[in-house]
């Protein structure tokens, strides 16, 4: 518990401070409190809602690994998160186990949203109001979802940027981790000035057909 209070009040000692420092010192500072945040989410112990099932789901990729079924692999990335499915095997193949997928995933994560908190006003401001919700939850149990925030919050900075080819890059890398994240592409063809009206109005129905297409499992699930 000392350890999650630390990391909420280090970012407010930090808004509040009357001490300044140079710009260079600034930034050597973010980049370790980013990277202690990167350490402390990702080598997390049996935190979680969904602590077993990510190592059911590490053990069950190995097991395919180890019987040489690649094709099958594919098959379960396929329909499944691809892009998750596909880090747990690249870190089998480098013979490193769960918490190495949870750094990686970890990284990803503040990098996206600490991208983001440092593009506007009030950086400081802005991660605190993250660390209850996004990174003692969401980064802490929800593996996969969290790459996703990561990946959309990155997007998010990019857009303020104007970097619209970074933006659509970072949001394709959320979907191949997420599907859910297939909603974001509706606020990207929102915002585009390379698109007519028309074109938007027809993109935005196909994006939400296949929005409701990949969760009709789950709507199923909730009704029956």
């Amino acid at each position: 518990m000392i350890v999650y209070w630390l990391m909420f009040l280090i970012p407010v000692i930090a808004l509040y401070s009357p001490i300044k420092v140079e710009a260079e010192l600034r930034r050597v500072l973010i980049l370790l409190l980013g990277l202690l945040f990167v350490i402390l989410i990702g080598f997390r112990h049996e935190v979680g809602g969904d602590w077993i099932p990510y190592i059911e789901i590490y053990n069950e990729i190995v097991k395919i690994a180890k019987s040489g079924s690649f094709d099958y692999l594919i098959f379960i990335a396929s329909n499944n998160d691809f892009g998750y499915v596909m880090l747990n095997y690249l870190m089998y193949l480098f013979e490193v186990d769960i918490y190495f997928v949870n750094l990686v995933c970890a990284l990803i994560f503040v990098y996206g949203v600490w991208r983001f908190a440092f593009c506007q006003s009030n950086p400081w401001l802005v991660l605190i109001i993250s660390i209850p919700f996004l990174t003692l939850i969401v980064a802490m149990g929800y593996t996969r979802q969290s790459v996703a925030v990561g990946f959309i919050f990155a997007a998010i900075a990019n857009l303020q940027k104007q970097k619209n080819v970074w933006f659509w890059i970072d949001i394709l890398l959320a979907i191949i981790f997420y599907k859910i994240a297939f909603i974001f592409l509706f606020f990207g063809v929102l915002q585009s000035n390379y698109i007519g009206k028309f074109a938007k109005i027809l993109l935005s129905l196909a994006i939400f057909t296949l929005i409701a297409y990949l969760m009709q499992s789950r709507l199923e699930f909730i009704y029956y």
